[in-house]
């Protein structure tokens, strides 16, 4: 039985090598590890959030004061919708007549 004869990869027929653009290689300083006094390492977004970090405040990102007022007006069953800014949602849950600054979590 004959050998069938060499046939190159159909990767480099169809898809010859270019050199590819050269990566972005400079330097961002954030977000960065912070190391916290109990061991915990936390990451800091930007130079204000490193100086509260290392300061020993506590940082609270609007994410988080968006997940608090909600779980807040789930408790308190005030609708509010997840897309509202965190103004909003505080607004939303004083107008009901509730405390939006409960810690929804003791």
């Amino acid at each position: 039985m004959p050998r069938k004869s060499w046939t190159p990869n159909k990767a480099e027929l169809h898809y010859p090598h270019q050199p590819s653009e050269p990566r972005d290689m400079t330097f961002h300083e954030f977000p960065k590890f912070i190391r916290s006094e109990n061991g915990r390492d936390l990451i800091a977004q930007d130079a204000e959030e490193e100086a509260l970090m290392r300061a020993g405040e506590p940082v609270v990102r609007e994410v988080d004061e968006k997940a608090r007022l909600m779980k807040v007006a789930e408790v308190k069953d005030v609708k509010v919708d997840g897309r509202w800014t965190v103004e909003k949602m505080a607004k939303a849950i004083t107008d009901a007549g509730f405390d939006a600054t409960l810690n929804p979590f003791e």
